[in-house]
C-alpha cells in the first residue's frame, strides 16, 4: 500500500502492550490509564508529530496541514481507527477499519450464532454433545472436575475448587473452537476443518446391539470418545494459538508482570474487556457454548481479577458509555464518522458488531463505505496470501486503495483551493503530492 501511494508507513504499539509500558506493572491501581481514549491520545500526538515532521523535511513546500494521513487497523486497532478518524477529522483524513467491532455489548449473543452457523452440522452436534459430557463430569466432585480439567491441559496449577473455576474451562473449551472460526482462513489455514477432523473418529454412533451391561459399556466410551475428541480439539487450537491452557483460563489472569507473554496481553485485553467494551460471549438457548457461562459469571470474573469501583454492575455500565462516545458515532451516524471504509468477514463472528453494507450508517450517508470478504473470517484483507489469494479478498483489498485513492483526490482539491484563496495571483502553489508525495500512517 505505501509503494502504490508513495507513502510513509508506520507502526504504532499500543500502550501497555509489547514494551509499550507506561507503568511498572498491570496491577488495578496501573490499568487506570490503559484506556481507548488514552490510546487515541497516543495516536492523535504521534500523527501531529509525522505531520510536523514530514513538513520540516520539505520546509519550502509543506506545511503540517498539507500532509494528509490515513490510519489502518484491524479487530480492536480497527475499531481505534474508525474512532479515530471520527474524533480527529481535522488531522486524520480517513480510516480503514477491518473486522472492528465498533459497537460495545455487555451480551454478544450474536458471536456464537456466527459459530454455530459456520461449523458444519455434524461438528456443531459433537462438540454439543462433548461439551454437555464434560460440564456433567466437572460438576460431579473435585477429583473427577480435575481428571477432565488435566484431559485440556489444565494441570494442577489450576484449581478446580470452585463452580466460577470449574466455569473458566468450559469457557477456554468454547473459546478455542470459536477461535478455529474466528482464524479460519482457506486455503492457507484451514482450522475448521482440522477441529472437526478431531471428532471424525468418535465412536458416538455404532449400529451394534448389546444387552444392558453392554449399552452402558457403550455409551461410557461413547462419551470417553467425545471428551478425548474435544480436549483434542482444544488443545490443537491452543498449540496454534501459542496459548496453554492457563494462559486461556480468564480466572488465571493474576500475574501483573508486563511483557510479551501471551498471559500478560490476555491480562490487558480482558481489563480493557471489563472497563470499557464487555464483548461478552454469552450462551443462548441451544448455544454451542456451555449455559453456565452467562453474563453473571462474567461479572465475577471481571471483579476477582480487578475489584471495580460499583461492584458488578460497573461493566455493564461502561459498555453503555463506551457506546455514548465511541459506538454510536458510527452506527448511529453523528459526529464527524466520514472517510471511513470497512471491510468485514461473512463468517467472522466479531462481524455483528461492525458496521456493514446494510447498516444504516453506510446506507444512509455519504463518507462511509463498507465490504464484506465472501467467506470471509476475521482480517482476512490484512493478510498477504501469494498466489493462492480468494478472489473475494483481493477485491476487498482494492476496495479499499479505491477508499484511500478518492480521499486523496479530494483532500488535493480542497488544499488548492484552499491555497489559492490565501496566496498572491502570481504565487506558486503546491500540494503535498507535486513536491513530496503522501504520507499515511
Amino acid at each position: 500500500m505505501g509503494d502504490i501511494f508513495g507513502a510513509s508507513l508506520y507502526a504504532l504499539e499500543h500502550r501497555y502492550y509489547g514494551d509499550s509500558h507506561p507503568r511498572p506493572d498491570s496491577s488495578v491501581v496501573n490499568l487506570q490509564w490503559l484506556t481507548s481514549h488514552q490510546a487515541l491520545g497516543d495516536l492523535a500526538a504521534f500523527v501531529a508529530h509525522v505531520k510536523q515532521q514530514e513538513a520540516e523535511e520539505h520546509p519550502q513546500d509543506l506545511a503540517p496541514e498539507d500532509v494528509p494521513v490515513v490510519v489502518f487497523g484491524c479487530s480492536y486497532p480497527g475499531s481505534l481507527a474508525a474512532y479515530a478518524r471520527a474524533k480527529y477529522p481535522a488531522s486524520i483524513l480517513g480510516a480503514v477499519s477491518s473486522s472492528s467491532p465498533v459497537e460495545a455489548s455487555a451480551l454478544f449473543q450474536a458471536f456464537d450464532r456466527v459459530v454455530q452457523r459456520v461449523l458444519p452440522a455434524a461438528c456443531t452436534a459433537k462438540v454439543k454433545a462433548a461439551t454437555a459430557v464434560v460440564e456433567r463430569r466437572l460438576f460431579s466432585g473435585e477429583e473427577e472436575a480435575v481428571k477432565v480439567a488435566a484431559k485440556f491441559g489444565c494441570g494442577a496449577d489450576v484449581p478446580m475448587k470452585t463452580h466460577d473455576q470449574r466455569v473458566a474451562l468450559l469457557y477456554v473449551i468454547a473459546d478455542a473452537i470459536a477461535e478455529s472460526v474466528q482464524y479460519n482462513r482457506q486455503p492457507t489455514r484451514p482450522w475448521i476443518e482440522e477441529v472437526c477432523a478431531c471428532f471424525s473418529e468418535t465412536a458416538s454412533e455404532r449400529e451394534e446391539t448389546h444387552d444392558n451391561k453392554g449399552d452402558k459399556r457403550e455409551k461410557h466410551d461413547n462419551e470417553e470418545d467425545l471428551v478425548n475428541a474435544l480436549a483434542k480439539a482444544v488443545q490443537l487450537m491452543l498449540a496454534k494459538l501459542k496459548m496453554t491452557c492457563k494462559d486461556s483460563n480468564l480466572l488465571q489472569l493474576t500475574d501483573t508482570r508486563l511483557g510479551p507473554q501471551a498471559s500478560a496481553s490476555a491480562r490487558l485485553w480482558t481489563w480493557q474487556s471489563c472497563a470499557e467494551y464487555g464483548y461478552w460471549q454469552v450462551a443462548y438457548k441451544d448455544s454451542v457454548r456451555s449455559h453456565l457461562i452467562d453474563l453473571d459469571w462474567h461479572m465475577r470474573m471481571c471483579n476477582a481479577l480487578f475489584p471495580l469501583p460499583s461492584g458488578s454492575k460497573f461493566s455493564t455500565d461502561v459498555v453503555a458509555e463506551t457506546n455514548v462516545w465511541s459506538g454510536d458515532k458510527l452506527v448511529a451516524g453523528v459526529g464527524a464518522a466520514t472517510n471511513i471504509h470497512f471491510t468485514n468477514g461473512e463468517n467472522d463472528p466479531w462481524a455483528p458488531l461492525s458496521v456493514t453494507e446494510v447498516s444504516p450508517v453506510v446506507v444512509d450517508r455519504q463518507g462511509l463505505s463498507s465490504f464484506t470478504i465472501q467467506d470471509g473470517s476475521h482480517c482476512n484483507d490484512f493478510y498477504a496470501y501469494g498466489g493462492t489469494e480468494p478472489v473475494a479478498v483481493t477485491e476487498a483489498k482494492a476496495r479499499i486503495q479505491n477508499a484511500i485513492r478518492a480521499w486523496l483526490e479530494d483532500f488535493r482539491e480542497r488544499r488548492e483551493q484552499q491555497k489559492r484563496k490565501v496566496d498572491p495571483p502570481l504565487t506558486k502553489t503546491f500540494s503535498a503530492t507535486s513536491v513530496g508525495g503522501d504520507s499515511e500512517l
